[in-house]
């Protein structure tokens, strides 16, 4: 066998098929566990901080003001309305007359303690700041004093200049007041004493414009009721009767303006005579 080769036939490695790494780690959709709620997004932390971004409060507007609410002449609008149905119903007249009643009332008992120079009057001046204007009551207090004074008491130094001002610009006051010595913060102010014949002309023109204030609501009925009758409504012989009924109860109210106007001037004069 010296120098002779045997053919053998080469022998090939067997073959093993490997499978993929990541298909040892993949795992059934059964074999997963079941989430009880949907996974939550985390907001990056650099975006956090908006959430907790503060807003400045919006200025609030005024509501809207209702038919019942709304008054061109403190009390000519105000009330119900006129009911086609029941012509005949003048409470929305009534309501009206019981408006004004009540505001020129007030204005002459207003008028007879003083005019101008008065708490509620002094009070209502508005002054202007740097924030804005505002009614003196809520910079100052108003206090009567003895010897015909009145002081203000302001809140705040940084609007005793303002209130100064305001007062010196008004032609209802038309005086300066002056600082209290003792006090920075209290301004004093002198009320003249008024003849009993300028309180009495005050009061006569608050009546003659209370008795304007009737025709008007009136007026503004007697138009009401000519609509009803144009549209048909309302008879021509049904509208007659409704304007006269409306005189009557004008006529009353303004029976009720002179008793008031009289009982306001007695009152003047009695002092006078005292």
């Amino acid at each position: 066998m010296n120098g002779l080769r045997v053919g053998l036939p080469r022998l090939k490695a067997p073959t093993v098929a490997l499978r993929p790494w990541t298909s040892r780690f993949t795992l059934r959709p059964s074999q997963l566990p079941a989430l009880s709620s949907p996974p939550t997004l985390l907001r990056p932390l650099s975006t956090t901080p908006a959430n907790l971004k503060k807003h400045k409060p919006t200025k609030q507007s005024a509501p809207a003001p209702t038919q019942a609410t709304t008054s061109s002449h403190d009390g000519e609008d105000a009330g119900p309305a006129a009911n086609p149905e029941d012509p005949h119903n003048f409470s929305d007249v009534t309501a009206r007359f019981g408006h004004l009643s009540t505001r020129f009332q007030a204005e002459l008992k207003q008028a007879r303690q003083g005019g101008a120079l008065n708490p509620a009057s002094l009070s209502a001046l508005s002054v202007p700041t740097r924030e804005g204007a505002f009614p003196l009551r809520e910079l100052a207090q108003v206090v009567p004093r003895a010897n015909r004074t009145v002081s203000l008491l302001v809140n705040d130094a940084a609007h005793v200049k303002p209130v100064m001002s305001a007062i010196q610009a008004s032609p209802a006051f038309n005086q300066q007041p002056q600082r209290d010595p003792e006090n920075e913060l209290e301004l004093v102010m002198k009320v003249e004493v008024e003849r009993p014949e300028e309180i009495k002309k005050r009061l006569k023109e608050v009546c003659h414009l209370w008795r304007e204030r009737v025709r008007g609501v009136r007026t503004k009925r007697d138009k009401v009721i000519s609509a009803w009758k144009k549209d048909g409504t309302v008879t021509a012989d049904v509208s007659k009767k409704l304007g006269t009924e409306l005189t009557n109860l004008m006529k009353k109210e303004l029976a009720a303006v002179d008793k008031a106007e009289t009982q306001a001037v007695a009152q003047v004069e009695k002092l006078e005579y005292t």
